[in-house]
């Protein structure tokens, strides 16, 4: 309601709105503020608010459709470009993610590389952690398993590490695996 008419606004409160009923597990409710949320975004002919809801919207439709998600994932990528590093991490996470899904986890291991440097070229460590178990993961599936172990480990002092120092300690990061 605070955005009114803008819709680039709608299109930002109603991707937040997804993310949250996604992790509430109301995945009925996120998947319509997904579309919503894309609909405003194009409405609001803005980049990065579409890159943004392609995001979301390819997270929620990955467990009933995959192929509809890598699609989704793809056009987030081709919007965000290389000018929002974050944003663009979460887009190569979610589409690797989404080719292990597939089970074609070999063609998902280039996106999960690229995420995982921008996440420690921008300083996320808890991304980067959360990127490399997925990398770990996608190693694995795909018969690497002494990459795979290295992925894991490195993952593992990661998050071990989040909260000892001058990073704000986050309780349950290790459950993030896409954002």
């Amino acid at each position: 309601d605070a955005a009114g008419d803008d819709p680039l606004e709608r299109s930002r409160g109603l991707t937040a709105w997804a993310w949250t009923a996604h992790r509430s597990g109301d995945e009925e409710q996120a998947l319509e503020l997904a579309r919503q949320a894309l609909e405003a975004a194009t409405l609001g002919d803005n980049r990065l608010a579409l890159a943004e809801a392609h995001n979301v919207l390819g997270v929620i439709e990955r467990p009933v459709d995959s192929d509809s998600a890598r699609r989704h994932h793809e056009a987030s990528l081709d919007l965000v470009g290389s000018e929002n590093p974050a944003l663009r991490a979460g887009a190569l996470n979610n589409l690797a993610v989404t080719h292990k899904t597939i089970g074609r986890a070999e063609a998902g291991l280039p996106f999960a590389e690229e995420a995982v440097d921008i996440c420690t070229t921008i300083g996320d460590h808890h991304r980067e952690a959360a990127a490399r178990s997925n990398l770990a993961d996608l190693l694995h599936a795909a018969g690497r398993q002494e990459d795979a172990l290295a992925e894991l480990k490195s993952s593992a002092a990661l998050f071990a590490d989040i909260g000892t120092g001058d990073e704000a300690y986050r309780p349950e990061i290790w459950k993030l695996t896409e954002w």
